[in-house]
């Protein structure tokens, strides 16, 4: 699997950085670290790019230098849906005044790609091995798609899944709850059940909260956002979730086909 991570040398994308070839180390992927400029040719600039390849190029790691010219947003999406991405690695800076308002960059560029991503909030300097990975299970039930990347990667680091729902009656979300369980069990995936408040704005907005008593090092969720795409709210959730000041790495899944879990609940899983 070959993985990118985007660098435009601030803090945080050096951050990035260091967390991707921790994590492509891990799950013997390769890494393209991905420079775009919108100006002209920069001698300096790769410079420092080459001097990046040398001190992380390793016998186990395989990293590939990629500079392109162009609009940032549009050749990024360009170049990652031009190949067969398995994750975008980006740090994350403090939203900007009018991205509270509007959708933020970074936001609107994973909408735009089909890979899947994985944020590196700014006050994380490094990757740390993943041991527990929280799993929040709502209402939607395309939250559980996330459930296929945690099977591949239980394949390279042997972790378990936190479940963190609501106190709720709601049938969905104990349904929902009794799939994610079997999907888990019939993968042989250890998993555990953490709830905390009594509806699902609560437990989204005390996520971090939820994933710091389960003790995870990563927060896996499926992206919603284009979907409801006037939900305000959703939009806001993970802007917020993707910058977390706990340091938690946050997992994004591309909202894809939901044959599986469908029929799943079909069969009275």
């Amino acid at each position: 699997m070959k993985n990118v991570v985007l660098l435009d040398f601030t803090t945080e994308s050096i951050e990035a950085l260091n967390y991707a070839v921790g994590f492509s180390k891990v799950i013997n992927g390769k890494l393209d670290i991905l420079n775009v400029s919108d100006g002209a040719y920069d001698l300096e600039t790769e410079q420092r790019l080459l001097e990046i390849q040398d001190e992380f190029t390793s016998d186990t790691m395989d990293i590939n230098i990629v500079e392109l010219i162009g609009h940032v947003e549009t050749t990024i999406k360009e170049y990652v849906n031009a190949d067969n991405i398995g994750f975008v690695i980006a740090g994350t800076h403090e939203l900007k005044l009018m991205e509270h308002y509007f959708t933020s960059r970074t936001l609107h560029l994973m909408n735009q790609v089909k890979a899947n991503f994985l944020f590196v909030p700014h006050n994380l300097k490094a990757f740390h091995p993943i041991n527990k990975v929280l799993l929040p299970i709502l209402e939607d039930k395309k939250s559980l798609q996330n459930i296929e990347e945690l099977k591949y990667l239980q394949h390279y680091m042997k972790f378990e899944v936190v479940l963190g729902s609501y106190k709720s009656t709601n049938k969905e979300v104990i349904q929902n709850l009794i799939v994610a369980s079997k999907l888990l069990a019939s993968a042989g995936i250890k998993y555990s059940e953490l709830t905390l408040g009594k509806n699902e704005n609560t437990l989204k907005e005390q996520l971090t909260d939820l994933a710091s008593l389960g003790k995870a090092n990563l927060i896996s969720i499926v992206n919603l956002t284009e979907e409801y795409i006037f939900n305000f709210k959703e939009k806001s959730f993970v802007e917020e979730l993707i910058r977390n000041e706990e340091g938690f790495p946050v997992l994004v899944i591309q909202n894809q086909n939901l044959s599986q879990y469908s029929s799943f609940h079909t069969m009275g899983g």
